[in-house]
């Protein structure tokens, strides 16, 4: 099978690891896979002799002119295409994010090239009232078939095409097939001693992590209050590290609450973008990762701590304890409550088991999450399409 894979974030937000996840599985499945993309994968694929990347987004992110940008993404887009119909692709399949006007363009121009289209939609909401109800309608009236990662995801896909008589007709072209772990893509974990040490934090202090974007719904301003209680009520050495980037978000909101509580010396302050090669120093350090988000439907994070074996803490979100069950393979709490977090965070520090529950997490990724049995998946909704 001839696959034309469009996926144009790449590493600027961290989909090189499911783009080659998913490359690798395919390659296994006899497919033959061409990424079109902005940037290269930092992975090396040159073992496959029928996997291919070519940058014919390179630039997209770059430059404040928007109209260079979005030429850059429609010169891109066809380029993409024109090379997959010489190269034979009997499919193209698109990875997305939102639906706007570009994603739009990507599906007119490949019904235009007589492509069927399957697309993994990564984010659910992209249906939002931002943008043209008549566009999501076109966008999706025009894929073949579409891929969720997720029941949540699944039934709020569900729930739109339904409330839409023009999108109610495609409820069967909805399948799940789960977002692969990160197990065997990351650099080996670094030793928690040397790796605390780069922070300047102590062998014997618990260190809580928070890690990822930083915008609204991921919650950090509930995890702040509930580490304040948490300081309150022990009398270990405890420090957490925040580390990520702003997102349509103000911190001054977090910095309130961080010197309303005296927080400064019990934090460590990473705003920024983390690189890949820095990744490793966050979880390695982590005694346990926490996911306090108030809305999500999939977290990258989540399944890269549990791939290192890092103790996961996440809110009772559907998205997230489809994956973790309490006290099984990691810790959940009552969403948005700071209360039910902190008492949860010092569960989790006075745990005696927490390697084990790590390597329960571990496994059940390996058996549920593996990049070759999803490609499968993947090949069969395909062939079924075709």
């Amino acid at each position: 099978m001839n696959i034309a894979m469009i996926e144009t974030v790449s590493s600027h937000g961290g989909m090189n690891y499911y783009d080659y996840g998913l490359m690798c599985g395919l390659a296994k499945q006899h497919c033959d896979v061409t990424l079109y993309t902005s940037t290269a994968l930092r992975f090396d694929i040159s073992m496959y002799k029928n996997l291919r990347v070519k940058l014919f987004y390179d630039g997209i992110f770059t430059g404040k002119n928007k109209i260079k940008r979005f030429l850059k993404y429609l010169t891109g887009t066809i380029r993409a295409l024109h090379d997959a119909k010489i190269k034979g692709s009997q499919v193209v399949h698109f990875q997305i994010f939102a639906i706007t006007v570009l994603e739009i363009l990507v599906v007119f121009f490949a019904k235009l090239f007589h492509f069927p289209i399957i697309v993994t939609v990564h984010d659910v909401e992209s249906f939002n009232k931002a943008n043209s109800k008549k566009g999501i309608r076109y966008f999706y009236k025009h894929v073949d078939k579409i891929i969720v990662h997720n029941q949540i995801s699944y039934d709020t896909l569900h729930d739109f095409f339904v409330s839409d008589k023009h999108l109610e007709c495609l409820l069967p072209q909805i399948v799940i097939i789960h977002h692969g772990s990160y197990i065997g893509m990351l650099p080996e974990r670094i030793n928690k001693t040397v790796a605390k040490q780069k922070f300047r934090i102590s062998e014997d202090t618990f260190t809580f992590l928070f890690f990822g974007q930083i915008k609204r719904v991921k919650g950090l301003d509930v995890l702040l209050y509930a580490f304040a209680k948490l300081i309150a009520c022990t009398d270990r050495k405890i420090k957490l590290i925040i580390a990520g980037k702003l997102w349509k978000d103000d911190f001054d909101i977090y910095e309130k609450i961080i010197r309303a509580h005296s927080l400064s010396e019990y934090l460590i302050l990473d705003v920024k973008y983390i690189s890949d090669e820095d990744i490793v120093y966050y979880y390695s350090s982590a005694d346990c990762l926490v996911l306090p988000y108030k809305k999500i439907f999939q977290s990258g994070v989540l399944l890269m701590a549990q791939s290192y074996q890092v103790p996961v803490l996440v809110s009772d979100l559907t998205g997230m304890t489809e994956i973790v069950t309490d006290c099984e393979n990691g810790f959940v709490f009552e969403t948005e409550n700071a209360d039910s977090l902190c008492k949860k965070m010092k569960q989790c520090m006075e745990q005696k088991n927490l390697e084990r529950i790590s390597k329960i997490a571990y496994d059940k990724l390996q058996a549920e999450y593996n990049w070759d049995e999803i490609a499968k998946e993947q090949v069969s909704v395909i062939e079924a399409m075709l």
